[in-house]
């Protein structure tokens, strides 16, 4: 009965984020806030991708604001063993500012965010680059869209062995 009830609202579940997904998508088709994706991917591990993004997201003045470990939660639902994916939340109260005064409709962009996944032995990462929604946002649009690259590539590239010399005095 227990399990009959799980499958049935998994079901229903499902049912209502396609449909959630298609009305979404046929809303964002004729908005003006329709986004564009960046990919980038890398052979490095998904730990050390994360790891970096982090750093990076920090390192160009936004703040993490949460962390969604998607795979992780459906197969701690489900049972399923899925490759790992994740989603970085984060946000740059500076430049939501700027948006939210300028659009508020453009609240739907915040907070920013970046999904990370494993695709055999490479891992994958994306985010949504902004549009522009009317032109005293286009420098601001620019400057974002510019970082949120940054970030992904910095996320994608090989990390460089450092050495580290120390000399004895003799």
């Amino acid at each position: 009965m227990k399990r009959l009830y799980r499958s049935r609202h998994l079901l229903i579940s499902s049912i209502t984020l396609l449909l959630f997904y298609a009305a979404m998508q046929h809303t964002l088709a004729d908005d003006h806030l329709q986004l564009q994706p960046y990919t980038a991917s890398t052979e490095k591990s998904f730990d050390d991708v994360i790891d970096d993004l982090k750093f990076a997201i920090s390192e160009y003045n936004f703040r993490l604001t949460s962390e969604n470990r998607i795979s992780a939660a459906i197969s701690k639902q489900t049972g399923e063993n899925l490759p790992k994916a994740r989603i970085l939340h984060f946000c740059n109260l500076d430049y939501a500012r700027v948006f939210i005064k300028a659009d508020p409709d453009y609240l739907l962009n915040m907070p920013c965010r970046i999904a990370v996944r494993q695709q055999q032995d490479q891992v994958i990462i994306q985010t949504w680059l902004l549009t522009e929604p009317c032109p005293q946002l286009s420098k601001h649009v620019a400057e974002v869209n510019d970082i949120f690259k940054k970030i992904v590539d910095y996320g994608a590239e090989k990390r460089q062995t450092k050495i580290n010399v120390f000399r004895m005095k003799k």
